[in-house]
């Protein structure tokens, strides 16, 4: 019990630390093909 117990804290704290890193790279690449897009105009 204690291990699952472990490892559903870690799931949890992957799922809030990780995600929104995930989140930011995503906008982030958006907003680069948005710059390539109008440079290349």
């Amino acid at each position: 019990m204690a291990v699952l117990g472990i490892s559903r804290l870690s799931y949890g704290t992957w799922f809030k630390f990780v995600l929104p890193l995930f989140i930011i790279e995503f906008f982030i690449s958006i907003l680069v093909i948005i710059a390539n897009i109008y440079l290349s105009f």
